[in-house]
């Protein structure tokens, strides 16, 4: 039946599968939601793309999960393994790749699922019917989240231009300060692939156009000002959220409390340029850069002549 765990408002179910089934015993609408984090190196299945909603690049929350029969539905695709297929593993932009990880195989691309439900929710009906997942969904491979962050600089020739490393983990004290960093970069017009919801783990920033330079500009008051302010909003938005299964969830892959989030409200109006900097450095521009064309390979081997060049 698996390991039962009693909090102070929670309780959690852990199956033999690895699915993890918490419940907000405090919250007494009837809330069902299913969190569902994937290898990186996967594309959809037709019959699956309109299931999800996509948080980042590896994690996804199932759409209309207090729906029964989409639930049941889920459940049976997943007992089936048949919601993903595995993308080419040699792709040079594979992130995973670049971060040393290699999934070979016939492994499932399926690394954890997590149920969030409320008081009202039949505990015992949710945990038969995610009993029907077979332990060979959910594979074993977690160990990116023990992965430390990429030292020095590495210029990879690759197809495309991007930068990838390892974010912190979300009780480390630089972890607001990297959420910041990655705001300020959105704010200049550069994609990113991030999940908070399972840092530690691989990030890629997608760099598009000719000036790639402009990535490497270290951030004034201004942007600090301005990405403090989006992410206070971006927490405010989380907190607020009506369905309270979802932050159960959240919370839970982060491996934080929800006081947390309001510790982060308050730390956010004494965050220094000094201390965005020092993570910028570490994080954005020590790791590894992508050039994809000899414009931008030799517009970074003269920004950066000490970095290691990979060919």
């Amino acid at each position: 039946m698996g390991i039962i765990l009693y909090l102070l408002y929670f309780s959690e179910i852990l199956l033999p599968s690895g699915v993890r089934i918490i419940k907000d015993e405090s919250n007494l609408s009837t809330q069902i939601s299913v969190g569902l984090e994937v290898n990186p190196l996967v594309s959809f299945r037709d019959k699956a793309e309109g299931l999800f909603i996509k948080r980042g690049y590896n994690y996804l929350y199932l759409r209309n999960a207090d729906s029964l029969p989409i639930l049941k539905q889920f459940v049976h695709l997943l007992s089936q393994d048949s919601l993903f297929d595995i993308m080419d593993s040699k792709n040079p932009d594979n992130l995973l790749r670049l971060t040393l990880l290699t999934f070979g195989g016939d492994i499932s691309p399926v690394v954890n699922v997590t149920v969030g439900i409320s008081a009202e929710v039949d505990e015992n009906f949710i945990t038969e019917l995610f009993s029907l997942i077979p332990d060979s969904v959910i594979s074993d491979v977690t160990n990116y989240y023990t992965l430390k962050p990429l030292q020095g600089k590495h210029i990879y020739y690759g197809d495309i231009n991007f930068i990838a490393n390892i974010s912190p983990a979300p009780n480390d004290d630089e972890f607001l300060s990297f959420l910041v960093c990655l705001q300020i970069i959105q704010n200049r017009g550069f994609d990113i692939d991030f999940s908070p919801e399972t840092a530690p783990s691989p990030f890629i920033i997608n760099i598009f156009g000719e000036n790639i330079e402009s990535i490497f500009i270290k951030p004034e008051v201004e942007e600090l000002k301005k990405g403090t302010g989006q992410l206070y909003r971006w927490i405010e938005s989380e907190l607020k959220e009506s369905n309270k299964s979802k932050m159960i969830i959240l919370s839970a892959m982060m491996g934080i409390k929800e006081d947390k989030f309001f510790n982060w409200m308050d730390n956010l109006e004494y965050l220094t340029l000094q201390q965005l900097w020092r993570v910028w450095k570490r994080y954005l521009i020590d790791g590894f850069i992508s050039s994809g064309d000899l414009k931008s390979r030799d517009a970074l081997i003269k920004l950066f002549p000490e970095a290691e060049v990979i060919k």
